[in-house]
């Protein structure tokens, strides 16, 4: 596999993501020579005259941009990114942890407190003692309580889940398997594997 220069890699990368856009992916693609030198041509080639315009173009960008990266470090940086954003608790922590409850669900083991646990308190706040309300049915008032009343133990877990991923002690392979659960070697001691229910 090709290696790219950092500055290529993370486009690529923040493009996949949605970090960026798909109109913001096409220009920098046309300012940079250094694309053009580093891909072998026919690939190149495929990524300027790909057609940026076009309905439903991210799936087919996302699979042109895959065959240059490493798909595993890839699914690293993409978690990682995640984690760190609901480490800093920002307004979307709520729907972080929902969707570290999807991932947990599809084969993520490894965030079960963070998906089962602090996920479902948010999918379903009334186990929380707050009525029988959903997520968007609550106030930013409510919203708030909510995420204070598991502050510390989550602050422990999303901590604790960074290291094993940045250590390589969860290695992430960057693919679903026929069943689309997501795929990771551990590499965690059996005492850190142990489910922790709060």
């Amino acid at each position: 596999m090709l290696t790219l220069p950092p500055n290529i890699k993370d486009q690529f990368y923040q493009t996949l993501n949605n970090e960026i856009s798909i109109e913001e992916f096409e220009a920098w693609l046309y300012d940079n020579k250094e694309v053009e030198e580093t891909l072998p041509l026919n690939e190149y080639v495929d990524l300027i005259s790909f057609n940026y315009k076009k309905k439903g173009d991210y799936y087919e960008l996302s699979n042109l941009l895959k065959k240059h990266i490493d798909v595993s470090e890839y699914e690293t940086y993409r978690i990682l990114i995640l984690l760190k954003e609901a480490q800093q608790k920002t307004d979307r922590l709520p729907y972080l942890l929902l969707e570290f409850s999807d991932l947990y669900y599809n084969g993520y083991e490894f965030l079960q407190v963070l998906g089962q646990v602090f996920g479902l308190y948010i999918d379903e706040p009334y186990m929380s003692g707050f009525g029988d309300y959903t997520l968007d049915e609550l106030s930013d008032e409510h919203k708030k309580e909510l995420l204070l009343s598991f502050s510390d133990e989550f602050d422990k877990e999303i901590v604790k889940v960074i290291d094993w991923i940045e250590t390589k002690k969860i290695f992430l392979l960057g693919y679903q398997d026929e069943d689309n659960e997501y795929k990771y070697q551990d590499f965690r001691p059996e005492e850190e594997k142990k489910s922790v229910v709060l």
